[in-house]
């Protein structure tokens, strides 16, 4: 399984526990079983309670816990100018020595006399 988070870490269900599924525990997503076969709705908070040699075991957590152990805050967001958009987007112009729909070949011949 790699590295798992430790007993009492929260975390974040990313599909419904019905009681397998999966939940999220700072930035990697974990296989994990609702503790006694419950069912936790997808997008609730969980709390990491034991290991099975696949799954990590959650039960929901209380607002208590979550208090004391929030989730980290998701990186800021950041607008984007029109222009950003335009130079991500736009592709460059060709390189001055080629001349449209002619193949590569050709196009080396006439650099080459060019510059004699």
């Amino acid at each position: 399984m790699g590295h798992r988070p430790p007993i009492g870490a929260i975390g974040l269900t990313l599909s419904a526990l019905a009681p397998d599924g999966q939940a999220e525990f700072d930035g990697a997503v974990f296989e994990v079983r609702a503790q006694g076969g419950r069912n936790i709705d997808l997008r609730r908070r969980v709390i990491v309670t034991g290991f099975d040699p696949w799954l990590l075991l959650v039960r929901e957590a209380t607002p208590a816990e979550v208090a004391v152990n929030p989730l980290p805050s998701p990186p800021a967001v950041r607008e984007v100018t029109p222009e950003e958009v335009v130079a991500a987007t736009t592709d460059p112009p060709p390189p001055r020595s080629t001349v449209p729909g002619l193949p590569p070949r050709r196009q080396q011949s006439l650099t080459s006399n060019s510059s004699n």
